[in-house]
């Protein structure tokens, strides 16, 4: 499991790093965020598709464990006073797995909702359960040759 996890790490990174650099904006820096906004989604759900085929049950805690942790940093992010240090570290690096690579996101749903990052956590998290029940029906299909099962059981 731990190479997946690294595997995670790979699709987050470029998404983080462009989202903490180009602070600008402009249309070309909001283009390449919404490319790397899409690569980060589409690596999240492809990843997991990879580690839920021979490790269902850890990968179905790990999502769980990633959209809890990420929801209670949200909420302290929330919670913090204005201003202060913890304010400000949550805000820029506290979200770094979830909200603020997905920023670019979070900017287009602040106009229609409260509480934009909980729908962009969540939408990380539903990409997730994406690719982790297309492993388990290819797991169901085609079962795994070093532990194979018959059935649904996770």
């Amino acid at each position: 499991m731990r190479k997946y996890y690294l595997a995670y790490a790979l699709f987050i990174l470029p998404a983080l790093v462009f989202a903490l650099v180009s602070n600008r904006g402009g249309p070309s820096f909001t283009a390449v965020q919404w490319v790397f906004a899409l690569v980060f989604l589409l690596g999240f759900g492809f990843t997991t598709y990879l580690a839920a085929y021979p490790y269902p049950r850890q990968t179905f805690s790990f999502i769980l464990m990633y959209a809890g942790v990420n929801l209670i940093i949200y909420y302290f992010f929330y919670m913090s006073v204005f201003g202060t240090a913890a304010y400000v570290f949550l805000r820029d690096y506290g979200g770094a797995l979830s909200y603020v690579p997905l920023g670019v996101l979070v900017d287009a749903l602040n106009d229609s909702v409260q509480n934009a990052e909980v729908y962009v956590i969540l939408t990380a998290a539903l990409s997730m359960l994406v690719g982790y029940f297309a492993a388990l029906v290819k797991r169901r299909v085609k079962p795994y040759p070093y532990s194979p099962k018959i059935g649904w059981k996770l």
